[in-house]
């Protein structure tokens, strides 16, 4: 049986950002209710990490609300983001994070969004690393 610990609720916590960033926020939201959900277990609901993690929750609920509503009334934008480009292959991909020089001045605003995604979700990655490697050390 797998065990369930801070730390992976700490993964399960920066995946759910990650997404956000991506957009993806019904995602977010089943990512954030089972680091919750581990929190409650491990820590109990007076810890300041399921505290904060409740509060995510809430957030990330009221954004899969506001996409819910925009797409029920027409007003859907389209979707630039990397999380619709799942059906490309890796080096597309990377192509689209990373463009050529000659389409880098087509659309600085995606470029710049896409920089600022991938620059978040690292330090997200790296905080987790960082936090993991503080823990081992640790008993829980």
């Amino acid at each position: 049986m797998f065990t369930r610990c801070v730390t992976t609720a700490a993964s399960y916590h920066a995946i759910a950002i990650a997404l956000s960033l991506m957009e993806a926020f019904p995602l977010s939201v089943q990512h954030e209710q089972t680091t919750l959900q581990i929190l409650q277990a491990k820590l109990g609901p007076d810890d300041l990490r399921t505290q904060d993690a409740a509060a995510w929750l809430e957030y990330f609920e009221s954004k899969a609300f506001e996409q819910q509503e925009a797409a029920r009334n027409g007003t859907r934008k389209p979707d630039a983001s990397i999380a619709s480009k799942g059906h490309l292959s890796v080096s597309d991909l990377l192509d689209y994070i990373n463009p050529s020089q000659d389409a880098k001045g087509k659309d600085d605003v995606a470029m710049k969004r896409k920089t600022y995604i991938m620059k978040k979700l690292v330090t997200c990655l790296m905080q987790l690393w960082d936090y993991g490697s503080k823990q081992q050390s640790s008993v829980w």
